[in-house]
């Protein structure tokens, strides 16, 4: 049993520059100031050059990224440039697993010269190991959610392509990212499965979530910081939503038509997703009125 990735979109705290200004006018900007300093000297330092020979596009950008050798500069002693090479061979072989090339050769070697070390690796990336079996599946109420299936259409796995763990992680997440935005809090997956057969280059992927009951939307609680409208004006930017099943999206959505007005300065809205009531989401929002 896995714990639910509390991932939402689209109601985060809003704060205006002048509202961070009053809250942290002496921390910030030295802070700001320093980072900023620190990444030009890191951007000018000279780096250690890197070739790679034998895959291009996306897959050597990734073997690039996931390289040591990449981030270490031209000043580092030569004793050390054989211990980058073999760590470069190591790193690269893990990138391509995850690309789904299991059996990939990789030779590197780093090679000082008068102004700069250079790193070369030569790869043979071998055959692709590809999905063979997909099972993406809901179960539980939800199941006949049709706003749950569509966007669970971003997932890209199909039988026959290219095996990409991120990909695997990532429509994990999306399972239990849209779950949370749709209220459906005690959702779990009841089978999480990527088989990988490397000799056979084969893969296949189940992944089947169990929604549990879908949360309704709870009461709706304003609190002003100072008190200066009366709630029913407040209720009018507000739209009326009584019993409906909880959405992210109507949480965004009030938090659009008060950030629109021009009566407050900041606004917070938050639903609780971490302290539900008889099955309801209550939402709490926080409103500063705008200087006049």
């Amino acid at each position: 049993k896995e714990k639910m990735i509390h991932r939402t979109r689209g109601f985060l705290l809003t704060l205006t520059a002048s509202a961070c200004m009053l809250l942290c006018p002496c921390s910030l900007l030295p802070n700001s100031a320093a980072k900023k300093k620190a990444a030009e000297a890191a951007a000018q330092t000279p780096r250690i050059a890197v070739e790679i020979r034998g895959v291009d596009g996306a897959l050597a950008r990734n073997v690039r990224d996931h390289l040591s050798v990449t981030h270490k500069s031209c000043s580092v002693s030569k004793a050390y440039l054989a211990v980058l090479g073999k760590r470069g061979e190591e790193e690269a072989r893990e990138t391509l697993r995850a690309f789904g090339y299991y059996d990939a050769t990789v030779t590197a070697s780093v090679v000082a010269d008068s102004n700069c070390p250079v790193a070369t690796l030569v790869i043979d990336a071998g055959q692709r190991v590809k999905l063979h079996t997909v099972q993406l599946e809901l179960t539980g109420p939800g199941e006949t959610d049709e706003g749950f299936s569509e966007e669970l259409k971003e997932i890209g796995l199909t039988s026959g392509s290219g095996l990409n763990h991120g990909d695997y992680s990532k429509a994990k997440q999306l399972f239990e990212s849209v779950a949370l935005e749709r209220g459906y809090l005690e959702g779990e997956f009841v089978k999480h499965e990527l088989r990988v057969n490397p000799d056979a280059l084969r893969a296949d992927i189940a992944l089947v979530f169990d929604t549990g009951p879908r949360y309704q939307l709870g009461e709706v609680r304003i609190k002003q910081e100072p008190e200066f409208l009366e709630e029913s004006l407040i209720a009018r930017f507000l739209e009326s939503n009584e019993d409906a099943a909880y959405d992210a999206s109507l949480v965004s959505n009030y938090h659009l038509a008060l950030s629109k007005s021009s009566y407050f300065e900041r606004v917070d809205v938050r639903p609780r997703l971490s302290s539900p009531e008889n099955n309801t989401i209550q939402i709490d929002i926080s409103l500063t009125p705008r200087d006049r």
